[in-house]
């Protein structure tokens, strides 16, 4: 009994010994408070810091991750994280330095400090650099796609739209030229089938289903198009009316109305009416489930409220009604 009762005293010294020798760290706010400026890097979760100090030549920044850890150091003249780009824990930030922009994935530099114009394009993941007046193409590991030397470069959709020379062409991602039209702007949609064209037509934009090189799949030119969910589009007619069509070019809801769009995390479309303040609902299999005035929309805890004044309807998130 008494060697248990010693081994309990021991171990409960060590324990003690333990923890006042054990160095208290600090937390991110504290950290945070010893710099004149902070500012959030704009990542959706988990984000890291845009920290500065003020030196006899200005503002000097660094950037500060999630965990409290210093990067960079206060030694740069901008930094920018590109947001809708890594993790939380794979952070690309473009960087100035002496009046020169570079890319960093975390502190390791990927791309020099040595242009005067750094522009990412999240479509096709490349960036688009300036220096001393011609441009060229990196993808995110700093390899070059196109060289640095032709007249002008814009990186917009799923390609990278190139004039050097008096000649104008377009490239993929990959640096290989592709038979797209130069007017032409490809972009994807969630369905892989389908792609969205925006060409230039008549000092006016016009929008087609195309598959990924600006085929049309679809004859008829909208005024508007915008991606719905499986196949379906919301598209817009040169009266401003807008409607559903699926990826045929079929009608599937009329273009009458003001406004459709889908109702956000679900398949639920609501069309709007402004003239007369109704609004409709169409269930994701298109069946129309209600009609009402002057509506507002709450989406929250899994399901959807349609209410107004007089009424309240609630549905799943297929547009299903879930009571009287």
């Amino acid at each position: 009994m008494k060697k248990i009762i010693i081994a309990i005293v021991i171990i409960g010294i060590i324990i003690g010994i333990i923890f006042l020798v054990k160095p208290k760290g600090e937390n991110i706010e504290e950290i945070l408070s010893k710099y004149e400026t902070v500012e959030n890097d704009g990542y959706e979760e988990n984000g890291g810091y845009i920290v500065s100090k003020k030196t006899s030549e200005g503002y000097r920044y660094g950037y500060i991750n999630y965990k409290g850890k210093l990067v960079l150091d206060l030694e740069y003249n901008v930094i920018h994280r590109i947001p809708q780009l890594g993790t939380k824990d794979k952070v690309y930030l473009i960087v100035s330095k002496d009046g020169r922009y570079g890319i960093n994935l975390n502190d390791k530099k990927i791309i020099n400090y040595e242009y005067q114009f750094i522009d990412y394009n999240s479509s096709n993941e490349t960036f688009v650099l300036n220096k001393n007046n011609k441009y060229g193409v990196k993808n995110l590991k700093g390899d070059t796609i196109v060289k640095i030397e032709k007249d002008y470069i814009e990186s917009k959709g799923l390609y990278i739209y190139v004039t050097d020379n008096e000649r104008n062409y377009v490239c993929d991602n990959s640096g290989n030229e592709v038979k797209v039209d130069f007017n032409d702007i490809i972009n994807k949609t969630e369905n892989g089938q389908y792609y969205i064209k925006n060409s230039y037509k008549d000092e006016d934009y016009k929008y087609q289903i195309s598959d990924q090189y600006g085929n049309a799949l679809v004859d008829t030119e909208y005024n508007y198009l915008q991606y719905a969910f499986d196949d379906y589009f919301i598209a817009g007619d040169e009266e401003g009316k807008q409607g559903l069509i699926n990826g045929k070019g079929e009608t599937k809801i009329d273009f009458k109305y003001t406004l459709v769009q889908v109702i956000r995390n679900t398949k639920v479309i609501r069309t709007l009416d402004i003239d007369t303040s109704e609004t409709e609902i169409y269930s994701s299999r298109l069946d129309k489930i209600c009609s009402m005035k002057n509506a507002t929309i709450e989406n929250k805890d899994n399901q959807i409220i349609i209410f107004n004044q007089d009424n309240e309807i609630k549905l799943d998130l297929d547009g299903n009604i879930k009571n009287n």
